[in-house]
Formats: C-alpha cells, structure tokens, sequence
C-alpha cells in the first residue's frame, strides 16, 4: 500500500510543480463526475463483476497463467486507484477546503470498491489461500479513515 501512496504523492507533486492547483482538479473532476455518475457506478459494477467470472472461467478451462495476469493486473490497478482517490480526497480537503466524498466521490468509490471485490475473488480463484477479508478491510479502511479525519476536522476546525 505504502508505493501506491508514494507513487500518488509523486504524481500529486508533478501536478502541482506543472501548476495545477487542487481547486483546479476539483473543478475539472467535479464536472466529469456529474457528466458521468450513473455510468461510472455502472461500470464499476458490472466490471468487477465481470472479471470475476473471466477468472471463473479461464480457471475452469485451465488457463492459470491468463486468468492470473489478468487478475493480478486488475488488482494492482485497483488498488492504486483506490490508494489515489484517498490521497485526492485529502489533498482536496486541505487545498480548496472541500469534502470530496460528500461532494460526489462516492459512485467512484462504490464503483473502485466493487473493482477491488472482483479482483479479490478472482485471486481467491486462482489461490484459495489468497486472504479476501484483510484485502477488503485493508482497503475499506482506507475510506472510513479518510471520511472520518475529513468530518473531525469539519467539527474541530
């Protein structure tokens, strides 16, 4: 988790030395996400579902090295993106003093969350030892922390 925070705050950084402020970010995302909400929970949704059953079914047919590039590649992305989002929110909380989870994260949350659940199972598919319950409380952590120190920081500030 730790070089998916650190790779994140390198790209926030280049963002910022190339003279992106946060409240410009936001205002660019911001109207993404209401052009594309439903779309994006959809999406989110429907392929993590999906590669889900391509692990299913390429471990039926006995395919092992695909299904676990394929999987091992969408896990890996998933949990940049989520480890991203949760760096974003903040830098959006402390830049132009914003909660971006309040504000519209939430479908793209929702939708990397289901990402991660389907990669997760996939895993589990190809290793039955693979640990599901600490991947997805791991990650779900990630939310629940950054929403809660969002809202303290909301009532004590």
């Amino acid at each position: 988790m730790q070089k998916y925070f650190l790779f994140s705050a390198f790209i926030a950084l280049l963002l910022h030395l190339g003279g992106m402020s946060g409240a410009d970010l936001h205002g660019a995302l911001l109207g993404y996400l209401d052009a594309h909400r439903a779309s994006l929970l959809l999406s989110g949704l429907l392929s993590g579902l999906g590669v889900f059953v391509l692990a299913f079914l390429f471990s039926a047919m006995g395919a092992f090295p695909i299904v676990f590039a394929l999987v091992r590649l969408f896990y890996e992305c998933t949990k940049f993106l989520l480890c991203a989002l949760t760096l974003l929110v903040l830098i959006f909380w402390f830049d132009p003093g914003v909660n971006f989870w309040l504000e519209g994260g939430a479908p793209v949350a929702v939708g990397l969350y289901a990402w991660l659940c389907g990669a997760a199972f996939g895993m589990q598919r190809i290793d039955f030892n693979y640990p599901i319950r600490d991947t997805l409380l791991r990650y779900g952590a990630l939310y629940a922390l950054s929403l809660a120190l969002l809202l303290a920081a909301e009532i004590f500030l």
